[in-house]
């Protein structure tokens, strides 16, 4: 039988030796080398995992910025496309303002044009034709308001119903006249300036004015002197030019006065449509050119018997007084001269005045001042035996003594 084969002595004396402590150490070295293994391993792992991550931050990152560079460029076009919106809007609502403001401003021109049309039609040729068919019976007297320019003309202007018998009179105003009340001798056509620097009033002027004319004025008109070349246009003195002149003389005064540019209006229109025109080279020639009375008397009114009395110590005051009324029409039956001076004038008339009489009065007013007083009559002016008894004050006297 076989004997086994014997190991060497070394090889059990080191196996003998190893065995207790060796194992140990071969057991921790082994155990280290793993460790070390699994730490190896580990870091290896922890750096492809770190490799992995910074990959994917990196490509994150990358995937961030792009998505920023994208929605940077979106936004950057769309603020470019906003941009170009509100840059074309504001373009095309300028573009579009333009003509609106072009539309409004042709729309307010013409409206002005328009407006300032209708006036000149208005102004011209309805308002002075109305007036003129308004106005009635009337007599007018137009004259320079400036007392220092004898430069214009006066206009005697008789309104009638019947457009015939509407006259019209161009007469020169430097000519020299007595002016009752004391004031001597002005140009006839500087007497209501006169009068006006002396603030009397429109009734004393208008008063005044009847007796130098010997014709009842009914309103005096004052205002820019008129100027006509009478020599040019002798045939027609009151031309379509002195009427256009009216008109914008009235047109001027229309703020000052009103009521007064009104009946500058008529004037036109008189001067412009009729053809009963006279140029007179004195006002005592005014008078003359009326065929009937100029107050325009009824049968019953010329029945009413007048006595006119000077109670002043002016000469042939009754007399004249009485010539002027009878070239009214007016029916006067006894002139006379008493010693008791009055200072206004005194109008006495029966207690049954009849209403004929009574409107005669009421159109003698013109011829008298506003200070005359109306009163019954008394037992001495009964003897003249006349409805209206005219006591001549100094107010009518053009001076106490002659």
């Amino acid at each position: 039988m076989a004997t086994p084969a014997r190991k060497p002595l070394t090889s059990r004396r080191s196996a003998a030796k190893t065995t207790p402590r060796s194992r140990r150490a071969a057991a921790s070295t082994t155990a280290t080398r793993r460790t070390v293994k699994k730490s190896t391993s580990t870091a290896k792992s922890v750096r492809s995992g770190s490799r992995r991550l910074s990959s994917a931050a990196k490509k994150s990152v990358t995937s961030t910025s792009a998505k920023s560079t994208k929605t940077g460029s979106k936004s950057q076009a769309k603020t470019k496309v906003t941009r170009t919106r509100r840059t074309s809007n504001t373009r095309s609502k300028s573009s579009s303002k333009t003509p609106v403001f072009i539309s409004m401003l042709r729309g307010v021109v013409f409206s002005l044009l328009g407006v300032i049309f209708i006036f000149c039609i208005v102004w011209n040729f309805i308002l002075p034709s109305v007036l003129f068919s308004l106005i009635g019976t009337r007599n007018i007297l137009y004259v320079s308001d400036n007392i220092d320019s004898l430069k214009g003309k006066i206009i005697f202007a008789h309104f009638d119903k019947d457009p015939k018998h509407t006259t019209a009179y161009l007469i020169d105003g430097s000519e020299e006249v007595e002016v009752p009340n004391g004031y001597g001798k002005y140009a006839v056509g500087a007497v209501p300036s006169l009068l006006r620097m002396e603030q009397q009033s429109d009734e004393t002027m208008r008063s005044i004015m009847s007796r130098i004319f010997e014709i009842p004025i009914d309103q005096i008109v004052m205002s820019e002197p008129l100027t006509v070349d009478t020599a040019t246009d002798s045939d027609m003195p009151f031309s379509s030019s002195v009427a256009s002149e009216l008109r914008a003389i009235a047109l001027r005064t229309a703020l000052r006065h009103p009521s007064h540019a009104l009946t500058i209006l008529s004037l036109s229109f008189m001067a412009h449509t009729t053809e009963n025109i006279q140029s007179l080279d004195s006002y005592e020639d005014t008078s003359s050119f009326f065929e009937t009375s100029s107050l325009e008397l009824s049968p019953e009114e010329k029945s009413c018997s007048i006595a006119v009395i000077n109670t002043t110590g002016k000469r042939n005051l009754a007399r004249d007084t009485a010539h002027l009324l009878e070239q009214n029409g007016v029916y006067v039956v006894r002139e006379d001269s008493v010693s008791q001076v009055e200072d206004v004038t005194h109008l006495q008339v029966t207690p049954d005045l009849k209403s004929e009489c009574e409107a005669l009065y009421t159109k003698l007013a013109p011829f008298f001042p506003e200070t005359s007083i109306r009163e019954p009559q008394t037992t001495e002016t009964k003897r003249y035996r006349a409805d209206i008894v005219i006591l001549l004050g100094n107010d009518v006297a053009v001076s106490t003594t002659e």
